[in-house]
């Protein structure tokens, strides 16, 4: 955030993208910082993993549920749907275009076409900032 206050319209700009992606719209916001929390993991930043992560116990999600947010495919700490959102996530933080139809219909079985543009969206945020 202090790079980009040198360019003060960037810096209006995102803080108002930012607020809009976390703040709003219907996913529930634990879910969407545990989609931050795991992008920034895959992309090793190590800051915002530890801020999401204290932001999404701030938001009713366990520490044990954060902890086995990388093993959620085997753990019954994850209903479906958050499955579906984390395997988009885990895909796309690597390699974007990892992300392939099937991972996109199995998250349309879960959310309606707003909420996916949620996941996208947090997913897009978060990896402009570990970068």
């Amino acid at each position: 955030m202090m790079t980009m206050a040198h360019w003060p319209e960037l810096t209006q700009a995102f803080v108002g993208l930012g607020a809009t992606i976390l703040h709003s719209g219907e996913l529930d916001p634990g879910l969407k910082q545990m989609i931050a929390f795991a992008v920034s993991n895959a992309a090793g930043c190590r800051y915002c993993q530890a801020h999401t992560a204290q932001t999404a116990q701030h938001h009713n999600v366990s520490v044990e549920k954060i902890q086995a947010v990388f093993e959620c495919e085997s753990s019954d700490l994850f209903p479906d749907q958050e499955k579906a959102a984390l395997r988009v996530e885990v895909h796309a933080g690597m390699v974007p275009n990892a992300v392939g139809t099937e991972h996109m219909s199995e998250l349309s079985e879960h959310f309606s076409d707003k909420q996916a543009i949620e996941v996208v969206a947090v997913i897009s945020l978060f990896s402009f900032l570990n970068r």
